[in-house]
């Protein structure tokens, strides 16, 4: 059957249902419009649809007990929709309707519970639940009232079934999983950014490390030449004391050479002095020896006249005789002092 989808509605029949005695009617594959007066059981029939598939009563706004469905002056109401199955035979569902709020399931001649009738209307993406696939009159308010989202799911559902369900949520889980991949990967540029701006300030301390590094060999290898550069100073500055003290005792050689003759001659002079100081020694024991004659002399002045003239005389030859050495001591001293000050010019030559 062309222009067919999987589960389409393709024949209704009711019997003793709300004010229907007895119809039935065939649907097109396509769009179905029923028209007709208020009051001649269009809701009706879309109310059978609804519960032919296995809703409740809740969903359609109107009677609360399945019971209050059976026309009037009847004790059973019969709904039997036929749906379309383009594996095979259609599915024909029935479902028989007792005043006393009991119901009665059957597929394809075979009893069944609701249980399998709504296993059936999933499997052929059938929901009455969902208002974008099923909207009762009574029920257009609570269809205006649903959420964008809810639109959105809920239309999912009716185009697409389950399987479009879950490629949408599916399609939610990546497009946050693509969030979470974004933000991970956002933090993870700038904790990228960080971790090169930090690598920049590191290749500058480790630079300066290397650098400082080099300074510490250079350190350490200069703080092992130090000891062999002082030896090597030191070395250098013995080796020139030892030059200078060579010469300079070769200097002493030849002063010590130079100075020979001098040393004999102050030899000479300090032999020469002593025998000037002793001599000095010796006219000096004289003279203090004629001071005391004379102090003898002139204490005895009760000698007589002659004896005085003869002592006056004696006097004077001794006083003539003491300044005869006086000079002589004098000239003794001169010479002395020359000696004293040729022996200093000798020992400063030296």
């Amino acid at each position: 059957m062309d222009g067919w989808m999987q589960g389409s509605l393709a024949r209704v029949k009711l019997k003793n249902f709300v004010t229907y005695e007895s119809v039935e009617f065939k649907t097109g594959p396509h769009l179905n419009i029923i028209i007709g007066p208020n009051g001649t059981g269009k809701s009706s029939i879309v109310c059978a649809i609804c519960l032919g598939l296995g809703g409740k009563t809740n969903l359609l706004g109107r009677a609360r007990e399945i019971g209050e469905f059976v026309k009037h002056g009847t004790n059973v109401a019969i709904i039997e929709l036929e749906l379309y199955n383009k594996h095979g035979l259609n599915y024909t569902i029935k479902r028989s309707i007792s005043r006393d709020n009991k119901s009665d399931w059957f597929i394809n001649q075979r009893p069944v519970n609701l249980k399998e009738v709504t296993a059936l209307a999933k499997k052929l993406n059938i929901d009455v639940n969902n208002l974008c696939q099923f909207l009762p009159q009574d029920m257009v308010a609570e269809f205006a009232k649903m959420s964008p989202s809810q639109l959105l799911e809920s239309t999912e559902r009716a185009v697409g079934g389950q399987s479009l369900i879950d490629m949408h949520q599916s399609l939610i889980t990546l497009k946050n999983e693509h969030k979470s991949i974004t933000t991970s990967q956002t933090s993870k540029e700038e904790y990228l950014d960080k971790l090169i701006k930090r690598n920049e300030y590191l290749k500058d301390i480790v630079k300066k490390h290397k650098e400082r590094t080099n300074h510490l060999k250079k350190i350490e290898v200069l703080q092992l030449k130090r000891p062999w550069l002082l030896y090597e100073v030191a070395r250098i500055k013995f080796k020139q004391l030892r030059d200078g003290k060579q010469a300079l005792q070769q200097r002493v050689e030849v002063l010590q050479e130079a100075a020979k003759p001098l040393e004999h001659l102050v030899e000479r002079k300090k032999t020469k002095k002593v025998q000037i100081e002793g001599t000095i020694k010796t006219i000096t024991n004289e003279l203090n020896k004629i001071n005391t004659d004379i102090r003898t002399v002139e204490t005895t002045l009760s000698l007589d006249k002659e004896r005085l003239d003869e002592l006056r005389e004696e006097y004077k030859s001794k006083v003539a005789e003491a300044e005869s050495r006086a000079g002589k001591i004098l000239q003794l001293k001169n010479e002395v002092n020359a000696y004293n000050s040729e022996l200093k010019r000798a020992t400063a030559n030296c």
